[in-house]
Parts: structure tokens; C-alpha cells; sequence
């Protein structure tokens, strides 16, 4: 099987020798933007193209002010992150900062904008176009990025948290969660708020939402409590609230849905009710029973689609010889169709990795540690390799990566 080892110089130097054997017809190849704010000493932006050649910085970030949460808009260009107008990192942070991402030009977008009592949260969001950018305090607002303008979309209470928010495709509308319990949507043209999924009687959340492609509906997942009754059921909904339909027959807990690209499936990764490692439910959006993926393995998570949605890559495991820690991870590829499963890299290490597929669908892009690695991981490094497994991965950085943010031209 492939393998990722911990590298050392002369190996890293080496695979950089056999990218550059993969960079012909590169440069009209599409590149993968990413981050490093907490990998070590390299912060900052980063692109490499589809092939897996031409690792460039994109911007080299400072070190002071990383604690918060800075978030690419699409096309690299800028950061959003929480601030104060009068910059004393020590105190709440009431505003959205914007910069250029090496810092330049930063501005207090929303001085004077917001409610004094108001604390920018995690929860920011940039809209597909690198236009506006979404954001919560008590309340959810977007900001216009060039023209400055902030709308207050969404109402809130003091100490009800606002989760998501999460953009359609097309940038026209605006999932937010209310207190994990009512899922909105705003239409960004009209201003209406629509509840499209509220809490049923009793002690019950929805969590865990994803856009359809398309954007003509949204996944989620409800729960019902109190444990040991309660439950955790997957629907689907129109942006209008219409259809609410259970997709049933998972039989383990639901987490996270993942639409594939032509909308047809949802990668479905659930738990079992008692303790146990999450594995990949296949469930047909259209109707029909749900399969598990590859039942060969104890687990299975972390599920990314490839472009014409007859793959899917994800990370699993095939042994769990002590239930109190995580069993070693492995990178997997699996037919949807045919449940055919192949290995494509050993040895992730890491709970959670970051993987997405080439826009050609040729190769992976995933984190690793390439060796032993217990609570408290770093970010992993940054590897390729070919989905078809005909090659060993090749490490591409030896610093930590955070965030895939996006493919561009």
C-alpha cells in the first residue's frame, strides 16, 4: 500500500524534483488555495495547481492577531476577521476587520456600524463571489466589501448564538442556524426570512445543514432528546420551507450530509447509538434504502466527493485495537456504484483531515502527519496523491495546513 512517512529534507526535496516532472501543461491547470495561520512559521496564504506543481505563496502573514479567526474570501484577495476600532486585542472584539491578505490595507469595516454590546464570532462567511461577507454578534449582518454597507439580516437575543451561516451556490440566499435549534433562510434580493425547519415539540435542535448544488434545497439533521430515547433523523427542504422530507433508514445516528455535485446522493457519515466510530451511509435523495459504504472497515468519515460524483474519497480504518484512542487512519477511495474500495496513502495520524479532489477529478489533495500523533495534533501537512492509487503520495509542504478555501482558475 502507499505510504506517508514522516518526511525528512532530502525526501521532501525529492518529491519537489518529481512535481516538476508533472508540470507540463500546468500552468493552464486550476490551483487549490489554502492557509497556514496556526502550521508553524510559515502563516499564510498558499496555492498549488490541480497537477500538484507550483507550490506559491500567495502572501506571507504576520504572526500578532492569528488567535482570531481570519477567513479568505474565494479569490484570496482579502480577510475577514473579528477587531476593534481601537485595535486592544485584550478586550471583546466588537467589528469585522477586512485586509489585504498581508495585511495592508486593513479597515474596521463596521466602526460605528454595530451595536456597542456587539462580539464578532467565528461565524464568518464569504459569499462565492468574494463579494459580501456574512458574519453573527447576537445578530447575523452581511457586509457589502466594497461599498462598506452592513445589513442586519436576522434579529437575534442576547445570548442566543447564531450558527452557519452558510451561502447558497449562487449567493442568493443565506442559511443561518438560531440558537441550534431553528434553521432561516434570507433571501438576500427581498430581505424575507423564512424558517424552514422549526423545532418540533419537546427538547429538539437542527444541526449539521449543507446546500444542495443547486441550491433548490438543503439537508440537515434533527435531533431529539433526552439520550437514551432520543433520536438524530436526516430531511431535505426547499429554501422556502416546502418538502420537508425524512430521508429514513440510516440505523445508526446521522452527523454531516455531503451533497454530491450532480445532487443525486448525500454522503451521510452516523454514529452508532451507543459508543462507537462513525461510518459512511450512501443515501439516494430520490428515495431509496440507504447503503454503508464500505462495511469492511470500523470506520469511516471525512467524506469529499469527486467532481462527477462516481467516487468518493474519505478517511477510515480498518482496526481499532484500543477503543480509547483514535485507530490509525488511511486515505480511501470507493466506487460509488460498484462499492469497489481501494487505499490510495496509510498513516494519516489525524482525526479529521482535510482532503478535496482535483476539478479533473486525477488527483487528492489531503493532511497527514505521516507518523505517530496523539491529542492535540497540529494541522497536518499537505499532501497529493493520484486518485486511482498508481503512485505514493508526495508531501508538499512541511508546514501545518488549516483551511482548503477554494479552487481557482
Amino acid at each position: 500500500m502507499p505510504r506517508v512517512s514522516l518526511p525528512r529534507a532530502a525526501l521532501l526535496l525529492c518529491s519537489v524534483a518529481a512535481l516538476a516532472l508533472l508540470a507540463c501543461g500546468g500552468k493552464n491547470q486550476p490551483r487549490l488555495l489554502f492557509s497556514s495561520y496556526n502550521g508553524g512559521d510559515k502563516p499564510g496564504l498558499y496555492t498549488v495547481r490541480a497537477d500538484g506543481s507550483e507550490l506559491t505563496q500567495v502572501a506571507a502573514l504576520g504572526v500578532k492577531g492569528l488567535a482570531a479567526p481570519r477567513v479568505p474570501s474565494p479569490d484570496g484577495k482579502r480577510l475577514a476577521y473579528p477587531c476593534r476600532a481601537d485595535g486592544d486585542e485584550t478586550l471583546p472584539q466588537t467589528d469585522l476587520c477586512l485586509s489585504a491578505p498581508d495585511g495592508s490595507l486593513a479597515q474596521v469595516a463596521t466602526e460605528g456600524k454595530l451595536s456597542e454590546s456587539s462580539e464578532v464570532g467565528a461565524c464568518i462567511a464569504w459569499a462565492p463571489d468574494s463579494r459580501l461577507v456574512a458574519f453573527c454578534t447576537s445578530d447575523a449582518y452581511v457586509l457589502d466589501a466594497d461599498s462598506g454597507e452592513v445589513r442586519r439580516l436576522v434579529l437575534g437575543a442576547p445570548g442566543v448564538p447564531i450558527g452557519g451561516p452558510r451561502w447558497s451556490p449562487d449567493g442568493s440566499r443565506l442559511a443561518i442556524l438560531i440558537a441550534g435549534a431553528s434553521l432561516e433562510v434570507v433571501d438576500l434580493n427581498d430581505g424575507t426570512v423564512v424558517n424552514v425547519a422549526e423545532p418540533l415539540a419537546g427538547q429538539t435542535a437542527n444541526d449539521e445543514f449543507a446546500w444542495s448544488p443547486d441550491g433548490s434545497a438543503l439537508a440537515f439533521v434533527r435531533s431529539t432528546f433526552p439520550a437514551p430515547g432520543g433520536s438524530r433523523k436526516l430531511y431535505t427542504v426547499a429554501p422556502d420551507g416546502s418538502n420537508l422530507h425524512e430521508l429514513p433508514g440510516i440505523p445508526d445516528l446521522p452527523i454531516r450530509p455531503v451533497w454530491s455535485p450532480d445532487g443525486r446522493w448525500l454522503a451521510v457519515p452516523a454514529a452508532p447509538p451507543q459508543a462507537g466510530f462513525a461510518r459512511i451511509y450512501i443515501v439516494p435523495v430520490g428515495g431509496g434504502e440507504p447503503v454503508l459504504l464500505a462495511p469492511s472497515l470500523v470506520n469511516s468519515d471525512i467524506p469529499a466527493w469527486s467532481p462527477d460524483s462516481r467516487q468518493l474519497a474519505f478517511e477510515g480504518a480498518e482496526t481499532a485495537p484500543d477503543p480509547s484512542r483514535f485507530p490509525p487512519f488511511a486515505l480511501y477511495v470507493a466506487d460509488v456504484e460498484s462499492r469497489e474500495l481501494r487505499q490510495v496513502a496509510e498513516d494519516l495520524q489525524k482525526p479529521s483531515p482535510l482532503i478535496t479532489w482535483s476539478p479533473d477529478g486525477r488527483r487528492l489533495f489531503f493532511t497527514g502527519h505521516g507518523g505517530p500523533c496523539v491529542e492535540g495534533c497540529p494541522p497536518g501537512l499537505l499532501f497529493s496523491v493520484p486518485a486511482d492509487g498508481s503512485a505514493s503520495p508526495v508531501q508538499l509542504t512541511d508546514y501545518g495546513v488549516d483551511t482548503f478555501v477554494d479552487w481557482q482558475p
